[in-house]
């Protein structure tokens, strides 16, 4: 990204079915515990976050480990990934294949997919489409990269300007992954 350099950190989203039991996610943890403990050997700063698959779909609220934000920014975390995810291995991401134009209807076009057999369920990541941003997702965010800043501050000024260049289109502001999204699927 722009504000990738040599020294920056790498943020994994581990995404695993929601069936795992409580052991299961403890040892998969552990797995990517182990992971960040070589790569931090290596001198690389890596940091891996389980993400149920479920968790953004169903807007539940959660830990990010210790870049913790809980459910205050929601689909700015979501716009964050679809943005800059590269898949490393496991499912494709189903949001790439949803047209910018269907956004709103996402659940439905989805449904129609998997019903007229073009796309298999278990074959695809469905993390959820890309809604709007709430007045409590702004300023929740404002104020977790204010916290932010005091680490990381150009990264977080990075993302401030982010946030007002979205909160000038509010209610409806333009997402900078379904920009993306737009350009790949026009095959610009």
């Amino acid at each position: 990204s722009v504000g990738q350099s040599c020294s920056s950190d790498l943020d994994i989203w581990v995404c695993h079915q929601s069936w795992l039991d409580s052991e299961e996610r403890q040892l998969l943890q552990r797995k990517c515990s182990l992971l960040e403990s070589w790569a931090a050997s290596l001198g690389v700063e890596v940091s891996f976050f389980l993400i149920d698959e479920n968790r953004f779909r169903h807007n539940e609220s959660g830990s990010l480990g210790g870049e913790d934000c809980g459910s205050t920014q929601h689909i700015l975390l979501l716009d964050e990934f679809y943005r800059t995810a590269v898949r490393l291995a496991g499912k494709r991401i189903l949001w790439n294949m949803v047209p910018c134009d269907e956004e709103e209807h996402y659940d439905d076009y989805v449904m129609t997919l998997y019903a007229q057999g073009v796309l298999t369920p278990n074959e695809w990541l469905d993390l959820g489409g890309l809604s709007s941003l709430s007045a409590e997702e702004y300023f929740g965010a404002s104020l977790w990269q204010l916290y932010k800043s005091i680490d990381s501050p150009y990264k977080a000024v990075l993302k401030t300007l982010l946030l007002e260049a979205y909160s000038w289109e509010y209610p409806n502001p333009r997402l900078l992954a379904k920009d993306i999204k737009q350009r790949l699927h026009d095959g610009e």
